[in-house]
Parts: structure tokens; C-alpha cells; sequence
């Protein structure tokens, strides 16, 4: 989970930190519940459990849709730098050759 967090942290423009931070806590709290509840009223109205575990998966795909589409990573903590440029030099200490070696490589992850 702080891996998540820290990958989420990179990518937010300075200034919206609050608000983004709340959008990642309400979808992350407020959403997960669904799928389960989904299955448990399945079960309860007597649908067999095969048909709840079938939704489970209906809910994975949503969320490898939704993944794919997503913008690269990259692509986001530039342009989250490009909005406040101040941002590099608060972070790597007036060392820009730093961000090439500090960035994080999602290919490995």
C-alpha cells in the first residue's frame, strides 16, 4: 500500500494535494465495498455462489479496463513538474541530473 501512495504522491500538481489525497482515500474506502456486497446479496437472494464468484470477475475486468486506460506514468509526473517548475528544485535540491537517477522504473514493478 505506501508504494501505491508513493507512486499516487509523485503524480499530484502542487497545490491540489489535499484534494487529490481525499479522492484517492473516498475511492479507496468508498468504493471497495461494493463487489463484496454485490455477492453477498447474490448469496442471500439464493443465486448460487458460482454466479457471485462470476461477478468477482466481472470486477476484475473493470479495473484492467480501467488500468489500460490510464496515461503512462511518465507522462503524468511531467506534467505535474511542467505546472510548477519550482517543484525540481525543491525536491532534488537544485540538482536536475538527480531526476534521471531517482525516477522510479515501473517497468520492474
Amino acid at each position: 500500500m505506501p508504494n501505491t501512495r508513493l507512486i499516487y504522491i509523485e503524480m499530484i500538481p502542487r497545490g491540489q494535494e489535499t484534494e487529490m489525497m481525499g479522492f484517492y482515500f473516498f475511492c479507496g474506502r468508498g468504493f471497495t465495498w461494493i463487489p463484496p456486497l454485490v455477492f453477498t446479496i447474490m448469496n442471500e437472494a439464493g443465486i448460487r455462489s458460482n454466479w457471485g464468484l462470476a461477478t468477482m470477475s466481472f470486477w476484475f475486468a473493470v479495473g484492467c479496463c480501467t488500468l489500460q486506460m490510464m496515461g503512462s506514468f511518465e507522462s503524468a509526473v511531467e506534467h505535474s513538474r511542467k505546472m510548477d517548475p519550482s517543484l525540481n528544485k525543491k525536491i532534488l535540491g537544485n540538482d536536475h541530473e538527480k531526476l534521471n537517477s531517482t525516477s522510479i522504473d515501473m517497468s520492474k514493478l
